[in-house]
């Protein structure tokens, strides 16, 4: 499987479906950046309540939960 190299995960402390996402790409051995929208403004605006949601830097795709295992290893193989 091809992954895209490290994408960011937006979420805020105390987002237990955050929680529940980075224990998914951790599953599938997929490194990570957390990104705390609470931290900056602008992310906080764009994202408010629609975190978790995993953000793929090469090619400025967005995947917004839910999603499952297979959805989530579509979009990070780039089929998604």
């Amino acid at each position: 499987m091809a992954i895209i190299k490290e994408p960011i995960l937006y979420t805020r402390p105390g987002c237990h479906l955050c929680d529940g996402v980075a224990l998914m790409l951790l599953g599938m051995n997929v490194a990570y950046r957390s990104v705390d929208i609470d931290e900056d403004p602008e992310l906080e605006l764009k994202y408010g309540l629609s975190i978790p949601v995993l953000y793929l830097p090469e090619t400025s795709r967005e995947l917004f939960f839910p999603f499952d295992d297979d959805q989530l290893r579509r979009f990070l193989e780039g089929a998604a």
